[in-house]
């Protein structure tokens, strides 16, 4: 149904396609039910227009939204699905959940080559470029997700079990964008450069919308990365070196075993000082009394 138009309500409910449901460039002007539904391939919504809002509640192989336009609320329901948002833009809330459950009396696609982890197997690939007055993501695979770009990372909430990529030593959301934390591109004069700007505000959204959920450290860690690129890239050289001391000190205040590990250093120097001083004293006070010894025992002998 490419390049379909529908003037009315569309409802397609209780449905199974073998292969594939597509609906790329086709106009919804009073919403668009797609679901319970399920595919063995993928569902394409790529560039299509809807008016009314949009529910995809579905289990299939993929779901491409690319580029598509939602005037009202979007929701996707999905199982055993990849879904890509890059450059889709929604003008009411929006949500991408997880199905926990199979939809009954429908014929589930094969997982041989299923994304995600968990039973329900959804992974988000791109919000790159996308824009929701209000985006919440739930129970999704965010590990190869590429954020960087997201028009409106304020307005992003991330709850439930979603998986973030990480890297050996590293923070999580390696996969946010190329350059990883510690180690941006550099501008001009070592300057940073617009990208690291965004990623640094991005570090800052994903922290903020982590914090609201069970996973304290994943925020910290976000908030850690944030304060990784303004460190890397800032031109000031007295606040340059303020983050540089912050960092290794205590990491930003994020990181107590670094703190821990400088006091027990501190106080392991202080007890070594302690130590060399009293054998000093010890040292001077046994000359001394040896040397008054001796001159005792040479007035005796005189």
């Amino acid at each position: 149904m490419q390049g379909a138009g529908f003037r009315g309500d569309v409802s397609f409910r209780r449905v199974q396609v073998t292969r594939h449901a597509r609906f790329e460039r086709a106009r919804f002007r009073h919403g668009a039910w797609l679901g319970p539904l399920a595919a063995g391939g993928r569902i394409a919504l790529s560039d299509a227009t809807v008016h009314g809002g949009l529910r995809v509640h579905a289990a299939a192989r993929q779901v491409i939204a690319r580029g598509a336009i939602v005037h009202g609320e979007a929701d996707f329901r999905l199982r055993h699905a990849e879904l890509d948002l890059e450059d889709a833009v929604f003008e009411g809330p929006a949500a991408v959940r997880a199905l926990a459950h199979p939809i009954q009396g429908l014929a589930e696609p094969t997982t041989g080559n299923a994304a995600g982890t968990g039973t329900s197997g959804v992974r988000l690939l791109s919000l790159r470029r996308a824009d929701a007055t209000r985006l919440l993501l739930a129970d999704v695979d965010l590990s190869g997700c590429g954020f960087l770009g997201l028009r409106r990372p304020d307005a992003l909430r991330i709850t439930g079990d979603c998986a973030f990529a990480t890297a050996p030593g590293r923070l999580p959301a390696a996969a946010v964008a190329p350059p990883r934390p510690g180690r941006p591109r550099r501008g001009h004069r070592g300057g940073a450069s617009h990208d690291d700007d965004r990623l640094r505000a991005l570090y800052q959204a994903l922290a903020r919308a982590t914090a609201d959920s069970d996973r304290d450290r994943l925020a910290r860690d976000f908030r850690y990365s944030a304060l990784e690129m303004r460190r890397h890239g800032e031109r000031d050289p007295w606040r340059r070196a303020g983050l540089h001391l912050l960092w290794i000190t205590c990491g930003y205040g994020l990181r107590a075993g670094r703190a821990v590990a400088w006091l027990a250093v501190i106080i392991a120097l202080l007890c070594c000082g302690a130590s060399l001083v009293r054998h000093d004293d010890r040292t001077r006070h046994d000359n001394r009394t040896g040397s008054v010894r001796g001159a005792h025992t040479g007035t005796r002998n005189t």
